[in-house]
Parts: structure tokens; sequence; C-alpha cells
């Protein structure tokens, strides 16, 4: 009850100041707590832009929005409240300057000390731009979580645009931080006093009705159907240790069960023993599409990654022992289309989903360099797999370069990516490698292309470094005589391929390459 009496106090004398903006100073915590009812009658000027209900969340949504000034430039507030709390407070400025933004970076400096994270660059600006600079300053505090973010768009022709957003959020309570990943470890080696260990990472894969009834049609015997899309290329993928791959979709509930763990045993035999899964289709069928799949890799023998029952399981990391080298894997999402804040695609407390954040990806970028830290210290190498990128794009994104560069900064040997569904560029210096993604091993029969190619990716390690690496191209034809099988190919045909492939860089370069 006091603690409801001072929250409303604090909404009053708020009201009692013209200038709602700096009510509390720019740069100190906001009231965090204060209901949206209780502001929206004690303090005037305020404008109802958003209240509804989060399906998703099952929590009420509301935002509300304040004009001011500060130092002479316009700004937008909009107090954003979720189950009925205030939890975040976010200043857009209208035609910032420079000047503002940095009095904003020396007053927050002055209130919280230096920024615990600066990130600061330039992003591909294509043809329309000469220019285009970002800037993110970070301030983690007990009281609140701080992002001030400026840009800079300079456009060949036309007006400049530059944008300046302080971001205010409510800190997470002890209870709910997020801690270090549980480990799912696989304790069994092999051959201490093997050298070196080679790692396959294949293709996405997406199991359907129509790949399911081809297979049927194209097997003699009905028990060799899931064994036929990866038949051609089971033998290549069974020279590595252990094979990974990425799931589209879950493994349809119109199968009968049987079926289902068919198609699951089917992959583990064609040599894949992880799964990573993606956005792309995973939550189009439900939450129980997606936990009925998960315990179906379980009995299938295929650990998985990415994704859970819960937020627990969802951020679950795994850890493999081969000749007395420990591999620790990990796996988040992070789409780039609209549905990158649908909360359904998230897993939380007590709901399944993947392992990411609708929160933007500074929040997941922090996420990731302390998981990768804290699975460093009791393994060898550790790889990272992504589900990213815009789909159907064959040119890697910003975010995924910087999604990358977190991963390796925090102590990554090997990136891989999923999702655009083509593949994209492939890149390594300093014994480490990144692949955005080596496309779709098994795509889904709505693709219009009749020809798919993808890379499976073999890397070897030892205890100590990545000591190699080999991009193997294949291709998956849709119509013909094999139709949806996955083969290697002719010499002639890998090597247009591998052409193809390593003319992606040169096809997606921008003029900030300075090449």
């Amino acid at each position: 009850m006091g603690k409801r009496f001072l929250q409303l106090i604090s909404v009053i004398l708020i009201a009692l100041i013209p200038n709602l903006a700096w009510a509390w100073g720019f740069g100190d915590p906001p009231p965090w707590g204060v209901s949206f009812h209780a502001m929206s009658k004690a303090v005037p000027g305020l404008v109802r832009t958003h209240d509804g209900l989060n399906r998703f969340e099952r929590t009420r949504v509301a935002r509300f929005r304040k004009d001011a000034n500060f130092a002479g430039a316009k700004v937008r507030i909009d107090f954003s409240f979720k189950s009925n709390r205030l939890y975040q407070v976010e200043y857009r400025f209208i035609r910032p300057t420079r000047e503002i933004m940095e009095r904003l970076a020396d007053k927050l400096a002055k209130r919280y000390g230096e920024p615990e994270r600066r990130q600061d660059g330039d992003r591909p600006h294509g043809k329309l731009f000469k220019k285009r600079h970002f800037m993110d300053l970070i301030w983690e505090t007990p009281q609140t979580r701080i992002n001030l973010r400026w840009t800079e768009n300079d456009v060949l022709r036309g007006t400049s645009v530059r944008s300046l957003f302080a971001t205010f959020q409510e800190p997470a309570k002890a209870g709910e931080r997020d801690a270090a990943p549980a480990i799912r470890e696989d304790r069994e080696s092999v051959g201490d006093g093997v050298d070196s260990v080679t790692l396959a990472f294949a293709g996405s894969l997406h199991i359907g009705p129509e790949l399911a009834l081809i297979s049927r049609r194209q097997s003699r015997d009905p028990k060799d159907a899931y064994a036929y899309p990866l038949q051609e290329i089971a033998p290549l993928l069974k020279n590595a240790r252990f094979g990974v791959a990425a799931l589209d979709a879950p493994i349809p509930l119109k199968f009968k069960e049987k079926e289902r763990l068919a198609w699951a045993r089917g992959l583990k035999e064609a040599g894949l023993d992880l799964v990573t899964l993606t956005p792309r289709g995973m939550m189009k069928d439900g939450e129980a599409a997606m936990k009925d799949t998960l315990s179906i890799l379980d009995r299938a023998g295929i650990v998985h990654v990415g994704a859970g029952r819960d937020l627990r399981e969802a951020r679950m990391g795994a850890i493999k022992t081969f000749g007395g080298v420990r591999f620790g894997f990990l796996a988040y999402a992070n789409p780039e289309e609209t549905e990158r804040r649908l909360w359904r695609l998230y897993a939380r407390k007590e709901s399944a989903g993947l392992s990411g954040t609708p929160d933007g990806r500074d929040v997941l970028e922090a996420r990731i360099r302390d998981d990768v830290l804290g699975l460093k210290k009791g393994t060898d190498h550790v790889i990272v797999l992504f589900s990213w990128g815009l789909a159907e794009n064959p040119c890697v994104t910003d975010d995924q370069r910087r999604l990358a560069a977190a991963a390796f900064d925090a102590g990554a040997t090997l990136v891989v990516g999923y999702h655009p569904g083509n593949w994209q560029e492939l890149q390594a210096g300093d014994s480490k490698v990144v692949l955005y993604s080596p496309g779709a091993l098994l795509p889904d029969a709505g693709t219009e292309k009749n020809r798919i190619p993808s890379l499976v990716l073999f890397a070897t390690f030892t205890k100590s470094s990545l000591l190699g690496y080999d991009p193997i191209p294949v291709v998956t034809t849709l119509e013909g005589e094999n139709p949806f099988q996955t083969n290697l190919g002719d010499d002639e045909t890998k090597k247009s391929l591998m052409e193809t492939f390593s003319g992606l860089s040169r096809t997606c370069r921008t003029p900030s390459d300075g090449k």
C-alpha cells in the first residue's frame, strides 16, 4: 500500500511540472511501475497512441505520447506500459544536430560514467546515399538501461536525414535477469589420441507433405522413403565426425507419430547429429507442433539448440567431445523481417519458442557475449549458429555482420547462419570462419526455382585451433528423374557452382567496401 501511494505521489508531482520531459531530469531513472491509468489522469497533455492486448504475451500494452523541448530542440516522448506498469521511456528528437547528441552523451556520461558499450561505424550505403553512419552508446545500471542512438544518412540528392533516440528501459528484476544458459553435455569422449576432428555444416531442411509424397513415390520400399532425399550425399556427410543442419519448420503433426519419428531418424542416419530451428515456419503451426518436433528429435538422438519448450531449454547450449576436443554449441534467432517483433517466435518462461529477443539487437548482442564467454570456459571451441538475415536475400546485411562480430569478440571460433534460403558468402581470417548461410539443403516445395544450390562446410579442428575448412557445393533438383533429392553433381557442375558462390561477395559489394 505504501509503495502504491508513493507511486501516485510521484505521478502528481510530475503533473505539476509544466515540462514533463524533464520532470525527473534527463538521464535520471524514470519512476518505473507507475500505472498508465494514474498517469493518463494526473498528467495533462499526454496523448494515448496505443492501448490493447498483446495476445502472444497475454498482457495489456499501452503507449502515451508527450511533446516537449530540450535545449531548443523539439522532442517527442513515448511512455510504454506493460501489464499496467511503466517499463520504457523513449525520447525521439525532431531534426536533431550533432551538437545536441554530444550534449546528451556528455550529460549521461556525467551521470553514469563512461558507457559500457560503444558501437560506432558505417553502414553499406548503396546507390542512394553518400554516407550512412551510426553510433550506439549503452549504459547498464541497477536503476535503468539506456541506449543513445545517433544515425546520419547523407543522400546523393535531397535532404540528409539524421535521427537521435534516447531509450530508457526498466532493468530486469533479479530473478528475471539473463543467467548463463544451462548446458546439455555429452560426456562421451572418442579416441583421446586423435589429432584433429572434422565437423560438417549443411543447409536448412524443410520436411513437408510434398516431400513425403515424392519420397514414397521414388522409393521401392516405403521404409526407404525417409532416406531418399539425402541418400546421395549421406556418404559425404558421414565423412565428418558430427553433422549440423537447421530445420525450417516443424515435422508436420498431420504425419503419424511413427512417420514423424522415421523422418527424424532418417536425418540421423544420413549423418546429421545436431539441428537448430529457424523462424521461417517454425511457429506457424503453433506451440504444439514445435514441442512435438523437439520430442521427436530427442527420441531420434538428434541434439537441438536454439529452441525449447520454455526459455531455459531454448537458451540451453550443448557440449560434445570428440577426440579429446570439446565443442560448445549455441544458437540464436534474429530474423530481420516484420516477424522479428512477434512475441510468439521467442521462448518465454512457460511457453515454447526460439532463443532470441524482440527487444532489439543490442540486447541480443549482450546475451551472446555473456553466453559465449560462459561456454568458452569449459570448451576448446564455441560454435554459434544464427537464424538471421532477410529471406531469399543473397547479400549479407549489416545486422548479420555485427552479430557475427559480437560472437567472435566473445571467443567463438566458427559462426554459421541460416534463414535466408539462399546461400551467402563465407569469410575467414585469424583462425575464425563465418558462413553467413549455406542455403537450403532441402527447400520448401513452394520454391519457384528448379535447381537449388547449397553448401556443406567441412571444418577441421585441433584442440587449440581451427585447422582448415572446405566448402563443398551440392544441388537439389525439384523436378526431373530424381525430384527433391540432393546430390553432388559432376565435376563441371561443382566447378560452376563454386564459381557462382565465389562471386557472391562481388555481386553484393557496396561502394563502402572501398573496392
